[in-house]
């Protein structure tokens, strides 16, 4: 049995970020993250998810483990929220928290690619057609090229009135850090970036979709549907299992679009529920 090793739980990455109050728990069977501010202890802020990592657990010793965290947490903590990574990580199973105590507040919705299991026909039929008529270099860019991606990556949001929500003094100094752990795949036409995203590898088998940027100009011909193919052959080629294609709702409430375009793109969903334990009040 191996503690799976995820970067955004490591302390490095809580320096970066800048997370008061940081805490992380470490035992033979599994990690655990929490910041505490205000007395609440999440898992994890300013990260993708949160939640216990473990490996092959079985429900017996992680109550056991919890109630050490607990115990631990309850002097300097109200409450406890956790929020679960989904199913695809090495975790504990959603109703074994709620077996525990932990209530569901919200849940996300989200999707991944299966990489072991992911071909062409997966793709709905137009995204199908727009890959046939793809005329796009497609690329593994150098991390040298950071500034470069997050520009294009925050021109391209701001041509949408949205803004990036990492600035480029953050992403160079976790990528300093954690150089293993980021990948840059660019979409190009005449020399030209169509699309970009950067992919980050948060576990040794699952990589995360981070950063995707369509150029406004380029929007019709869908540059990000071959790049993403081209990344899916790209991740399984390094042994990858799924690519987390993130969350398409905001505090529960579906975003229509970007659900429609993962599911065409061969995404599978699955929930990513946050869980709240009071820790003012016995089991």
């Amino acid at each position: 049995m191996s503690v799976p090793n995820c970067y955004l739980f490591d302390p490095q990455y809580a320096k970066i970020q800048q997370l008061k109050g940081y805490k992380l728990f470490v035992s033979d069977i599994g990690i655990f993250p929490v910041v505490i501010q205000s007395q609440i202890a999440t898992s994890l802020s300013k990260s993708p998810f949160g939640g216990l990592l473990v490996d092959n657990v079985n429900k017996q010793k992680l109550f056991h483990w919890l109630d050490e965290i607990i115990k631990d947490l309850k002097t300097k903590s109200n409450e406890l929220i956790i929020k679960h990574p989904g199913s695809i990580y090495p975790t504990t199973n959603d109703s074994w928290l709620q077996e525990y105590g932990f209530q569901q507040s919200t849940t996300e919705i989200a999707h991944y690619i299966d990489l072991n299991n992911f071909t062409l026909d997966r793709l709905h039929n137009m995204q199908q057609r727009k890959l046939k008529a793809s005329q796009f270099s497609l690329e593994v860019a150098p991390l040298s090229k950071l500034s470069d991606m997050h520009s294009f990556i925050a021109d391209c949001r701001a041509s949408q009135d949205l803004e990036i929500n990492i600035s480029l003094d953050s992403l160079s100094k976790q990528i300093e850090a954690f150089q293993d752990r980021f990948l840059f795949f660019v979409a190009k036409k005449d020399h030209e970036l169509a699309a970009a995203c950067i992919i980050t590898l948060p576990l040794d088998n699952i990589a995360y979709y981070f950063l995707p940027a369509t150029n406004p100009k380029y929007k019709k011909e869908s540059p990000m549907v071959s790049l993403m193919v081209f990344i899916y052959d790209q991740l399984k080629t390094l042994d990858y299992d799924y690519l987390d294609l993130g969350v398409s709702s905001i505090e529960g409430k579906p975003q229509t679009s970007l659900i429609t375009f993962k599911e065409r793109m061969g995404g599978i969903y699955f929930p990513k529920s946050t869980y709240s334990l009071d820790l003012t009040t016995d089991r």
